[in-house]
């Protein structure tokens, strides 16, 4: 059965759906501007609490249920990543005792999804978009959850300690590097049987829903996402590589918002870069990239980065970043983004291949950088830029990723969601965990701020 046949089924099961699309018992003065309405301002303490908790209660009837679980095993069964987006379904979603009716569900991810899937772990990466089914139903046309469209919920694959995605995240934009907003929910899913706890996941702002304005005052821009895949033997645009960027860019980066076909802003950005004007002419050369890109921006995330051993990034896969045409500046932004596999040393990876960078870029052994990743190899190989990348590191290490303020951090959160993780009230091994023992979670603690102790070292015997 193909995703058109499977999307058919859904309309068909939809329209003949016995129960009334929005469910009885439903009063039209529930809906209000703030909690369902599209013109809500952004509820960020509401939504993204650094404190607290939140739930998700979700509720799928078995038809779609089935539905949902049939279109996963299509879009996964040549055994590789999703080459698709698996298909939206709805739900009922209640948060705080409050409905949110006929939300669009899908799962979502790369490696999270497909390994979770043929791990046969339950616990698999969701997409929630609460208008996408506003066609069908026009009572709920606009719904918004506190002002956001959509939310991620990122099911902390390769994560003991399910705290990664948040922490990258908040010491990012505490360093001022754009990332978006993330908070811990405990969700449960009642797909005929009762409510199940699917455990704890991190839900994260999507970029081009709220983050945009949020962070750099418009959305009006083009946003992209870097989309680069070996597997499917291209991956030249995302790395804005010499050789193939100009065959594979309009492949290899997606357009999510504001922009026209031609990616004229990424082709600037391209072109200006890979200028002769580098070893001729450097000042020009800096100045003329510095006319279309943040350049200081990504040499303040280049540092961060590097500093907390991202190994799923630029540098290491053609994906997991955002850019962003702000008509503000009139300059494209760098914007990270899947932070799960952070803070990872590297005595916990397994082969070559995955040696961390190095601090020093100039290098050609293990984990070196060459020009393969221009954006990194050019600009480390320039002494002014160079300079600045020195110095944000040494700024981050003192600032941010202090090593005692760090361990604070780890402790607070350890605490937040321990009682969500482990125990009675935990996750269950192995359905819906990625823990083989609740021993896992406890030992990550000390390995996330051993690790933070160990990098503060390295780092400041690296920078001048």
């Amino acid at each position: 059965m193909n995703k058109t046949h499977v999307f058919i089924m859904i309309l068909v099961m939809y329209s003949c759906h016995k129960e009334a699309p929005v469910p009885p018992g439903y009063e039209l003065e529930d809906w209000t501007v703030s909690t369902h309405s599209g013109d809500a301002t952004p509820d960020y303490d509401m939504v993204f609490p650094d404190d607290q908790v939140n739930r998700f209660d979700i509720e799928i009837s078995p038809e779609y249920w089935e539905t949902l679980q049939t279109d996963l095993d299509n879009v996964l069964s040549s055994g590789g990543f999703a080459q698709e987006n698996p298909i939206y379904i709805p739900c009922q979603v209640y948060f705080n005792g409050v409905q949110w009716y006929d939300v669009g569900l899908r799962y979502k991810g790369n490696s999270s999804l497909s390994s979770t899937y043929h791990m046969g772990r339950e616990k698999l990466p969701i997409r929630l978009e609460f208008n996408h089914f506003e066609d069908e139903n026009p009572l709920i046309w606009g719904q918004s959850f506190y002002g956001f469209t959509q939310l991620s919920l990122a099911n902390c694959f390769k994560d003991y300690s399910l705290m990664r995605e948040k922490v990258a995240d908040d010491v990012f934009r505490e360093f001022g590097i754009p990332a978006a907003r993330t908070a811990f929910y405990r969700v449960y899913v009642d797909h005929g049987e009762g409510p199940e706890y699917f455990g704890l996941y991190t839900v994260v702002e999507i970029v081009f829903d709220t983050m945009l304005k949020s962070q750099f005052g418009s959305d009006a821009g083009a946003c992209y996402k870097a989309e680069g895949d070996h597997e499917n033997g291209h991956s030249g645009g995302a790395t804005f590589n010499y050789t193939h960027f100009m065959n594979d860019y309009q492949i290899d980066f997606e357009i999510k918002s504001g922009s026209t076909s031609d990616m004229s802003e990424l082709v600037a950005m391209y072109t200006a870069l890979h200028d002769g004007l580098r070893i001729t002419n450097p000042a020009l050369w800096r100045s003329n990239l510095e006319n279309v890109f943040n350049v200081d921006g990504f040499l303040k995330w280049l540092a961060a980065n590097t500093t907390v051993q991202n190994w799923d990034t630029y540098g290491r896969a053609p994906h997991n970043y955002y850019l962003y045409h702000s008509p503000v500046d009139n300059l494209v932004h760098w914007i990270p983004w899947d932070h799960n596999e952070c803070f990872i040393n590297s005595t916990t990876m397994v082969t070559a291949a995955q040696e961390p960078v190095p601090f020093d870029f100039s290098g050609t052994g293990p984990g070196s950088i060459g020009a393969n990743w221009p954006l990194i190899r050019y600009l480390y190989d320039d002494p002014v830029y160079r300079s600045v990348y020195d110095g944000y590191i040494d700024q981050f290490i003192n600032g941010p990723f202090e090593p005692s303020k760090m361990s604070t951090q780890y402790n607070d959160l350890y605490s937040l969601i321990q009682p969500y993780v482990t125990g009675a009230d935990g996750e269950t091994i192995p359905a819906f965990s990625f823990l083989n023992n609740y021993a896992d979670f406890d030992a990550s603690l000390g390995e996330l701020i051993n690790h933070c102790n160990v990098r503060y070292v390295e780092a400041d015997a690296y920078t001048p």
